[in-house]
């Protein structure tokens, strides 16, 4: 083994002693070096020993004490790649509207009154927010109302930058679209709402505050709708379904009534219905009562008609679904989770019974007969798709199921995937099923009409809808809204008066909506309901009128038309 010495720092020792520089060596051998005269083999040995050991130390990176470690010599981080990109910018988002004065809004409207408005929008990531107008229920293209200013220092409630703009209300009727536009380099977005003024009040249209009735044709539809009251109808009369374009179904308390709509003239069955439906002819009427379940004319009083079902040990059945041609019936007991549900013929007879429920599904309740043997029902799922099955109330999803009763087939005309729930709520003349779609905390988040090839399509529904009317022929609907702020339950009103309720109708003919009529009510409201023609709707509802002792409930019932 060769040793390589090291000259040590000047002013220091080699590793013999001796000061200065190294000296060379002689007489080695075997690569140990010779002594020199005077020296001391052992005192040789010693710093040899020395030597070595402080080499190993310094291997291994420790060093005896009073050595100094042997430093590793120093490494260069790996060179850096290339720079990250940056992030591409976020294009703007709407996130809030709201106006100044508050106004309640009604669906996607706002009712306003004439003079200044102030809009504030809040958005992030916008570079310029503009406002555009253009009349409800047309095509026109926004005509550009001006650009809105940034609110310095303005924050919103969720962090976003204020913008705001006003805008002068014209007297006079009022129906338009506001559509807000923000824009930045990465994009733009859109956010349309509706405002809406009634001008003074005219036939048919709306009265002064203080003078208004009930239930009242908004402006925009007046001119091509017309409402009435019916007067001399039975106390707490309350409009249920139409007979026929004419007759209108109703009841005053457990009575059912038939009025004709023309002449004011009505006629109670006299018979005891805690519910009924008449048939599509509008010649007999299903109900049921503590006996069970019976079928009796429309055109005779007193007659309780004959006992199709009689009632079980949980009471009389729940309800019913007239066939399309009237010759038969569905109906149902309710159970703890399911209906036990029968088909009977409408002459009386044998029931059979259904059995809707497909494997891994629960809470299947009927919809619609879509022809003279089939049937459908809405249906949750017990199980996800993934397998699971934990108890949820409303199932995992929900589906709509086609039951062949010749056969008891069962088809599905839904495959959602968990968390989408489907009802069909309507069959339409053409076989077309209208369905609602639900969503957790939203009972009615959207509408749908399935085709029987599958083919689905999607219906514009306003965020603040809470009902929906179809007319029979498919073709158009009412959506009830309720005004916001709405009074809360219980709190009653100025001097002890009942607590109420308004709510505004929008008209949906494919377009956007059109306000309809508004309505405040107290304990009951019922309809819109369609005429078979589609050319008529009754309205009944209830409302606190003040009295000698107090607050009193009255009741109302209005026909409206469509004028030819």
């Amino acid at each position: 083994m060769t040793v390589q010495r090291f000259r040590p720092a000047r002013g220091t020792e080699d590793w013999e002693g001796r000061a200065g520089g190294p000296q060379p060596l002689s007489g080695a051998v075997s690569g140990r070096p010779a002594l020199r005269p005077g020296s001391r083999p052992a005192a040789a040995r010693a710093q040899r020993l020395a030597l070595a050991l402080w080499l190993a130390l310094a291997v291994l990176g420790t060093c005896a004490p009073g050595c100094s470690p042997r430093r590793a010599p120093e490494t260069s981080p790996p060179p850096a790649g290339p720079p990250a990109p940056p992030e591409p910018p976020r294009p703007p988002k709407i996130i809030a509207v709201r106006t100044e004065p508050v106004y309640p809004r009604v669906g996607g409207f706002y009712t306003v009154e004439p003079g200044r408005l102030r809009v504030i929008v809040e958005a992030v990531s916008a570079d310029w927010v503009g406002f555009g107008i253009s009349p409800t229920g047309t095509e026109q293209q926004p005509v550009p109302a001006g650009e809105a200013a940034r609110i310095p220092g303005g924050t919103g409630p969720q962090g976003g930058e204020l913008w705001s703009f006003t805008w002068d209300v014209p007297d006079g009727d009022l129906l338009m679209h506001l559509t807000i536009t923000a824009r930045s380099p990465a994009g733009e977005c859109s956010e349309v709402i509706g405002l809406y003024h009634e001008a003074a009040a005219g036939p048919g249209a709306e009265a002064p505050p203080g003078g208004r009735e009930p239930f009242y044709l908004l402006s925009a539809s007046a001119g091509r709708f017309s409402a009435r009251a019916l007067a001399g109808l039975p106390k707490y009369f309350v409009a249920r379904s139409w007979l026929d374009d004419r007759r209108l179904l109703g009841a005053t308390g457990t009575n059912p009534i038939v009025v004709d709509v023309d002449s004011g003239a009505w006629r109670a069955l006299n018979v005891n219905a805690w519910w009924f439906v008449p048939d599509p002819a509008g010649e007999r009427i299903a109900y049921a009562n503590e006996g069970g379940l019976y079928v009796t004319s429309t055109a005779q009083s007193g007659d309780p008609g004959a006992l199709l079902a009689a009632a079980g040990s949980g009471g009389p059945p729940g309800g019913v679904l007239w066939s399309p041609d009237g010759a038969h019936l569905l109906y149902w007991y309710t159970g703890e989770w399911d209906l036990d549900l029968y088909v009977i013929d409408a002459s009386g007879g044998e029931p059979r019974p259904v059995e809707p429920t497909p494997e891994g599904y629960f809470l299947t309740e009927p919809a619609a007969w879509t022809g003279p043997g089939t049937i459908v029902f809405n249906s949750r799922a017990s199980r996800s798709r993934a397998g699971e099955q934990e108890y949820r109330s409303a199932g995992y999803r929900g589906d709509i199921v086609v039951c062949d009763l010749e056969t008891g087939g069962l088809r599905f005309l839904s495959q959602n995937p968990d968390g989408t729930y489907w009802n069909a709520v309507l069959a339409l003349p053409d076989g077309r099923l209208v369905f609602s779609i639900e969503e957790p905390g939203r009972p009615l988040a959207g509408l749908g009409i399935l085709a029987p090839d599958g083919t689905v399509e999607m219906l514009e529904c306003d965020a603040g809808t809470e009902a929906v009317s179809f007319a029979p022929d498919g073709r158009r609907w009412l959506e009830r809204c309720r005004v916001e702020p709405a009074p809360q339950p219980g709190t009653g009103g100025a001097s002890g008066e009942p607590p109420s309720a308004a709510v505004r109708f929008l008209l949906c003919e494919g377009g956007a909506p059109q306000p309809w009529a508004a309505a405040s009510y107290t304990d009951v409201l019922a309809g819109p309901l369609w005429s078979p023609s589609s050319q008529r709707l009754a309205v009944s509802l209830a409302c606190s009128r003040a009295s000698d002792s107090g607050w009193q409930l009255t009741y109302h019932t209005w026909v409206i038309e469509e004028r030819q």
